[in-house]
C-alpha cells in the first residue's frame, strides 16, 4: 500500500491524488470553512478534475464562493492561513451543492485517500467515506449527527448542530493526546487511527463553549 508519509507533518490531500470526474457546466461553487470558529480571511483553493484551480478569500463568517469554473467532480477545496493559522481543511465538492470545509471532510478525504490506494479519487469513494466516518463517530457516541457531513448546510456558531460536533470532535482529540493531524497522517498510512480517538469527550456535550477553538490547541 502506498504510503503518504508528508501528512504526518501536513496533510495535503490535493496533492496526493488524481481526481476522477464527471463533465459538468462551469457554473460557481459556495461552501462555509470552520474549526469550531468560522474561518475568517482564510485562502480558499478549488480544484477540479479539469481547469485552472479558482481561488477566493474565507468571509468572517467562514463563507466562499468561485465563479465559473469547469465542474468536473469531484473537487476538492483547500483552505490555508487567515484565522486558521497553520492548519489546513480540505472539502470536497461531488456536485452543485453546499461544500463543507472542515475537520470532519476533512478525515472524510483522508479515508477516501486510503480507500483508493493510489487510484483517482472518485465521488463513490467520497460517498463511502462519509459513510465511515459517520459510523465511527455513532458508533463512539456522538450525537446530531448529519447524514451528509460533507454538505451540511451549518452556521459557525454555538449550538449549532454540526458546528458543536466539531468542537466535540477536537476536545476528544485533545483529551485523547492526539490532534487533528495526526489523526489524518495514521488515517492516510493505516487506514485508522493508531490511538483511541473517536470519544466523546469528558463533560456534557451541548455545554461546549463557543471560544473552545481559541483555547484548544493548534491542529
Amino acid at each position: 500500500r502506498m504510503k503518504l508519509t508528508f501528512l504526518r507533518a501536513a496533510p495535503a490531500l490535493v496533492a496526493a491524488v488524481l481526481i476522477a470526474g464527471c463533465n459538468g457546466d462551469d457554473l460557481g461553487l459556495s461552501g462555509k470553512a470552520a474549526m469550531g470558529a468560522p474561518v475568517a480571511g482564510g485562502n480558499v483553493s478549488v480544484s477540479c478534475a479539469a481547469g485552472a484551480p479558482a481561488t477566493a478569500t474565507t468571509a468572517s463568517d467562514g463563507s466562499w464562493h468561485v465563479d465559473k469554473i469547469p465542474q468536473v467532480f469531484p473537487c476538492v477545496v483547500t483552505v490555508t492561513g487567515g484565522s486558521l493559522g497553520s492548519a489546513t481543511l480540505y472539502g470536497y465538492a461531488t456536485g452543485q451543492t453546499n461544500i463543507d470545509v472542515t475537520p470532519l471532510t476533512t478525515l472524510i478525504g483522508a479515508y477516501a485517500i486510503y480507500a483508493a490506494d493510489g487510484d483517482p479519487l472518485t465521488t463513490a469513494l467520497l460517498d463511502a467515506a462519509n459513510g465511515k466516518v459517520r459510523g465511527i463517530l455513532v458508533d463512539a457516541g456522538f450525537t446530531n449527527i448529519p447524514e451528509n457531513l460533507l454538505t451540511s448546510n451549518f452556521n459557525a456558531v454555538n449550538g449549532d448542530h454540526y458546528d458543536d460536533l466539531i468542537e466535540a470532535l477536537l476536545l476528544s482529540f485533545t483529551q485523547q493526546g492526539t490532534t487533528l493531524s495526526q489523526v489524518i497522517g495514521e488515517i492516510t498510512e493505516g487506514g485508522s487511527p493508531a490511538s483511541a480517538a473517536f470519544i466523546p469527550p469528558h463533560g456534557a456535550f451541548d455545554s461546549i463553549p463557543a471560544t473552545l477553538s481559541s483555547t484548544v490547541p493548534s491542529y
